[in-house]
């Protein structure tokens, strides 16, 4: 791979490698926008993202993002009724201490919505044992807690694999 400005074939990444695994697909909004009921842990099962092998698609694991619309003004996070913000995602949560994360714009290696305060906007990504993805909030003292009524937006990367080239 040659990048504009570099006088070699390969990049050194951050993480010491000159591995990069690339995704091709597209970005998709789920098909059905959630609301929530406010209780703790609130956690939405996303049924219709799946990997299908025999046609060559995969649902790309940690390429989820989420945004929430708030229902209502909550002057101490700084939240305005129907603004929309956005929640980080943070995989391998269950039973795990250290949560790997996807962006790498940010370091933010071992956070946990397990680890973290009510004002934080994480949830978890974790793909369950009938091979679908939920998300997970927090409790407001482990994590943000969503407030009734919220609406939640998830987009994801429906892949082709690791198709992509160079």
């Amino acid at each position: 791979m040659n990048v504009a400005g570099t006088s070699s074939s390969t990049i050194q990444l951050a993480n010491g490698t000159t591995t990069v695994l690339a995704y091709n697909g597209r970005w998709r909004l789920y098909d059905e926008v959630f609301t929530a009921s406010g209780v703790k842990y609130e956690t939405f099962v996303l049924t219709n993202v799946k990997s299908n092998t025999s046609q060559g698609k995969f649902a790309a694991h940690g390429f989820i993002d989420v945004f929430v619309q708030k229902n209502a003004d909550d002057p101490l996070r700084g939240y305005v009724k129907g603004g929309i913000y956005k929640f980080i995602g943070l995989t391998d949560e269950i039973f795990a201490n250290t949560i790997k994360k996807y962006d790498t714009a940010m370091d933010i290696a071992g956070v946990s919505i397990f680890k973290n305060g009510k004002n934080d906007r994480y949830f978890s990504i974790r793909l369950n044992e009938d091979k679908q993805y939920e998300i997970k909030f927090g409790n407001d003292n482990n994590g943000q807690k969503l407030d009734a009524g919220d609406k939640i937006y998830v987009f994801y990367l429906d892949s082709n694999g690791f198709d992509a080239e160079f």
